[in-house]
Parts: structure tokens; C-alpha cells; sequence
């Protein structure tokens, strides 16, 4: 059914019912006109929400964020996550090059690096009209990464593009197009003279791509034990035979990364053909795979198990394993509760509970990493509640859980927060986090945000803590962006006026020592114009 079936009212009355995280993203980058209703329903939640704040602020709960605060950057942040994840994952969809240039069209000049990872979205999809459109508005390239983006894509269109432009590439190029299948990019790069190196034969074993395994072979490819791990993992058993008959070498990894994958049939014969394993970990193993047939297969060929293969089990959400490691005797320990709360698995925390495994304070802290509010309101509405602490506010905002984060402040009485909450809201780039614990009287230092956020390269949260909150700044600001291979924040700061001050030697060494060359190469230069 074409979208011109419906009329635009129903339309929007099916996205208020999608999931807003991921259906809605889904279905926004199918086509234009998706992304047209997919912005007004988003317009339209955020209006609602605001009101609700507003209205509660006027009845004196002062809980919410004032009007308007943060919601261009709140939208902003949630379309980067999500890009990234897709951008990582593939997932099967395709971004248009109209929702690239929709994107751009939501950050500014200082928002460098959300720029950059749009432009390796165009390669990876392979709009190179897009790609030429955004050069033309002075949106950034993200060095090798550019050309990585277009090999994991296997636009070779794209690719020759970027080099006619002077974008770099590195061993990684080649590896990602051999990750994805992509022969015929691989080919190309190696004639244009791409270096590779073990990372490509293992990385085509981890995809299943025994044919792009044998023409890298056959080129000559180098590959290690890697090449079988990653084919264990995957439980590519051709893969793997034919690398064996091959001769590539093997370690005990390739066992345990059998057992991970939940690959019996490939552990079996791993072992039966001599593979070496260690058996301290196998259970673990099999345990975080979630396979129990492979747990039980691995008990009775001897393994021994020890606390974390209940941890990793819980971990994982495997009830089942979990249940049947515990009736053969499997020990457990505090760190089971802990492991399972800060995955968000609530069954699993009941059961553990209603068995008696041990039973520490710190699981509601664990439970706000995971930002599962449900399994947070559980632990409090035990009797007695389980405890919080300041810790449990710093972790929530560290994962910029807010939603969390104003449940856990809305209580009688609240969970406390202190000067961290904000420290780890800064250091993780949790904006609207930061925001609205500033407003709603928490605690910070302010000698400390700007040096949070360099160090972990968030811009945003540097802009708005000198520009609306004026938060201090000094060296080890500077320092911080520099080590941390961060050249946006490190240029705005020297930008502003006056610039943030450094020590341009103490910023020179933490580059170098990170390995940053463009970081280096910008201080080099800032270096010559001081001298001129």
C-alpha cells in the first residue's frame, strides 16, 4: 500500500502509536513524506510535554524544564543516537538523502562532530549528491572514517569520489568492506593500492563471506587465530573448515567463542578436531550465550563453574539457564542482583530475590545504569525499600535517564543528588539532563562541568555551560579536549574570546600520547601563527 492510500490525519494518528525511539525513526527514513508526519507528531508530543512541565510548575512542583528549554537539542541528541546505532548496526534500513540534509539542517556550526557523522551516513548509503551538497554548506569529513563509511556500505562510487576529494583511508577500509560482503568494493581498493592486514581475513570470517575469504587469501591477505574466532562466533562452520584445511592457526578462543554464539555443532567439532579451550570460562560462556543444551554439554565434558556463570546468566536475562545452573548446584553471589539490575531484567531480579541470592545496597544504583524505570520502581516499592543513595541520581544522569531521574526527585522523600548528578550528566554529554537538574536546584561545581564535558568531547554541554550557565574554565579544559582527541571542543574554546587558556605543550604531549595527529597537526599550526 503506497502512503497515498491514507490521508495525512490518519497517518499522524498512526505514528502517535509507533514507538517513538524506533518505529517512528524506522519509518521516517522510508520516504519523504514519513519524515514530514514523523516531525509534526514529535513537534506535537513535545508541545503536550511541555505544557504538563509548565502546569506543574505553576502548581508550585517545580519538576519540569521551563518552556522551550532544550527542545531543538533534545531532538537533535535523540536523532544522533539513533544514527549512530544505525550507522553501527545497518539494521536493514536506508537513511535518504533528504533525512541527511534534514539533519544537517538541525545542528549549527559548533556541532562538528554530529556534522561529520552525518556526512559518513551519506557515504555509508551512498549519496554522493548529498555528500557534495553538504562539502558545499562547509560540513566537515571525518578523515579515514569517510571512506570507512563507504567500504561498510560498498559504494564504490562513493569511494573513488572521496579520493578524487583527498579523503584518506586506512587498514580499516578495507576490513569494513570485507565485513559486509563487499567483494567488489575490497577489489577495488586493493588495485588503488589500500593497505590491509590480518583485520580483513578475519573480519570477512566474521561475516560468513567465505568467498571474499579466499580472494583475500589468494591476494595475499595475512590472517592469524583471529580468522577462526570469528567464524566460531558467527558459527560459520564452512568458513571455518575451509581456514583450517588452509592452515590458519587456532587458540582456545575459538572454543569460547563458540560457546557465545550458541554454536554446539561448531564447539563439538572444535574439540573433536583438537582445539584447545580453557576450561575456567566455558560455562561462563555458555551461560552469557544463553544456550543451556550448551552449558549441559559443557558440564559433562568436565567444565568447572564457578558464581559468574549464574552472574552472566542473570546478565543476560537467561531464566532458564539461570534455574538449571542453581538446581545442579551452581554458586551465585551478590554480583548476580547487580549484573541482572543494571541489564533491566525484572523476572530475573524476582527470582533471585524470592531464592535468597545475595542481596547488596547498591542494586538500585545498578538498576539506574540500565535506565529501566520499572525495575527501579520495583526495588523501591520492596519492603522495605531497597536503598538509594546521591549514587543511584549520578548514574541515572550519567545515562541520561530523566525520565528516571524526575521519577526518583518526585518522591517522598526524594532520592538525594549532589554535585555529581552534574558531573556525570556533563562528562556523558546528557545536555537536557544537566539542564534540568540545574533548575531544579541541583548542587554542581562549576570549576569542574567545563573539564567534564572537554573530556568527553560534548560540546553542547561546553556551549551552553560558559554561554548560558558561566561556568569557569582554564588549562586543564583545554588539556582535556586535547588528550581526549576532541579538536572540535579544543578549537571553539581557543576560538572564544577571551580564549580559554592552555598550556600548549601540556595540550601538544596529551595529543601526541593519544595518538590524535590531527589534533596535533591543529596545535602545530596554531604554534606558527603565534610565532608570526
Amino acid at each position: 500500500m503506497s502512503a497515498e492510500v491514507l490521508p495525512d490525519g490518519v497517518w499522524r494518528k498512526i505514528f502517535r502509536e509507533l514507538d517513538r525511539e524506533g518505529q517512528c525513526f524506522a519509518a521516517a527514513l522510508s520516504c519523504k513524506r514519513f519524515l514530514e508526519i514523523e516531525s509534526d507528531v514529535f513537534e506535537e508530543r513535545e508541545n503536550k510535554a511541555t505544557a504538563a512541565n509548565n502546569d506543574a510548575r505553576r502548581r508550585g512542583g517545580g519538576r519540569g524544564p521551563r518552556a522551550g528549554t532544550g527542545t531543538r537539542a533534545r531532538r537533535w541528541r535523540g536523532i544522533v543516537t539513533r544514527l549512530k546505532g544505525f550507522l553501527k548496526t545497518n539494521g536493514g534500513m536506508r537513511a535518504s538523502a533528504e533525512y541527511v540534509k534534514w539533519c544537517f539542517g538541525l545542528t549549527d556550526e559548533g556541532d562538528l562532530k554530529a556534522r561529520k557523522m552525518l556526512a559518513s551516513v551519506a557515504a555509508y548509503q551512498g549519496h554522493k549528491d548529498a555528500l557534495v551538497w553538504l562539502r558545499a554548506r562547509g560540513c566537515p569529513w571525518w578523515g579515514a572514517k569517510m571512506c570507512n563509511a563507504a567500504a561498510k556500505g560498498g559504494q564504490v562510487d562513493v569511494l573513488r569520489w572521496l579520493r578524487h576529494q583527498g579523503v584518506p583511508w586506512d587498514v580499516r577500509t578495507c576490513y569494513k568492506a570485507a565485513r559486509r560482503g563487499h567483494l567488489d568494493a575490497l577489489r577495488w581498493l586493493r588495485s588503488e593500492g589500500c593497505e590491509w592486514n590480518e583485520w580483513t581475513c578475519s573480519s570477512a570470517a566474521k561475516g560468513g563471506h567465505l568467498d571474499v575469504l579466499k580472494w583475500a587469501r589468494e591476494n595475499g591477505a595475512p590472517w592469524n587465530d583471529l580468522t577462526c574466532t570469528e567464524a566460531a562466533r558467527g558459527g560459520y562452520m564452512d568458513v571455518l573448515i575451509w581456514a583450517r584445511e588452509n592452515g590458519v592457526e587456532w587458540d582456545e578462543y575459538s572454543c569460547s567463542e563458540a560457546a557465545l554464539g550458541g554454536h554446539l555443532d561448531v564447539l563439538v567439532w572444535l574439540r573433536v578436531s583438537g582445539c584447545p579451550w580453557d576450561e575456567e570460562v566455558m560455562c561462563r560462556c555458555a551461560a552469557e550465550g544463553g544456550n543451556l543444551e550448551m552449558l549441559k554439554w559443557i558440564r559433562d565434558a568436565g567444565c568447572p563453574w564457578d558464581e559468574w556463570t549464574c552472574t552472566r546468566a542473570a546478565e543476560g536475562g537467561h531464566l532458564e539457564v539461570l534455574h538449571w545452573a542453581r538446581s545442579q548446584g551452581c554458586p551465585w553471589s551478590e554480583y548476580t542482583c547487580t549484573h541482572a539490575a543494571e541489564a533491566g531484567h525484572l523476572e530475573v531480579l524476582r527470582y533471585l530475590r524470592r531464592e535468597g541470592c545475595p542481596w547488596p545496597e547498591r542494586v538500585c544504583d545498578c538498576a539506574a545504569l540500565s535506565g529501566n524505570l520499572e525495575v527501579l520502581k520495583w526495588l523501591r516499592g520492596m519492603d522495605p525499600p531497597c536503598p538509594w543513595s546521591e549514587g543511584t541520581c549520578q548514574h541515572a544522569a550519567s545515562g541520561g535517564h530523566l525520565e528516571m531521574l524526575q521519577w526518583m526527585r518526585a518522591q517522598d522523600p526524594p532520592c538525594p543528588w549532589d554535585e555529581f548528578t552534574c558531573g556525570g550528566a556533563a562528562e556523558f554529554g546528557r545536555l537536557d539532563v544537566l539542564i534540568w537538574a540545574r533548575e531544579n536546584g541541583c548542587e554542581w561545581n562549576e570549576f569542574l562541568i567545563c573539564r567534564y564535558a572537554a573530556e568527553g568531547g560534548h560540546l553542547p554541554v561546553l556551549r551552553w555551560s560558559r554561554g548560558v550557565a558561566g561556568c569557569h574554565w582554564d588549562e586543564m579544559t583545554t588539556w582535556a579536549a586535547a588528550q581526549g582527541g576532541h579538536l572540535d571542543v579544543l578549537a571553539w574554546a581557543r576560538s572564544q574570546d577571551p580564549p580559554c587558556p592552555w598550556f600548549r605543550s601540556e595540550c601538544l604531549a596529551g595529543a601526541m600520547g593519544r595518538g590524535h595527529a590531527e589534533v596535533v597537526d591543529w596545535i602545530m599550526k596554531e604554534n606558527r601563527s603565534a610565532e608570526n
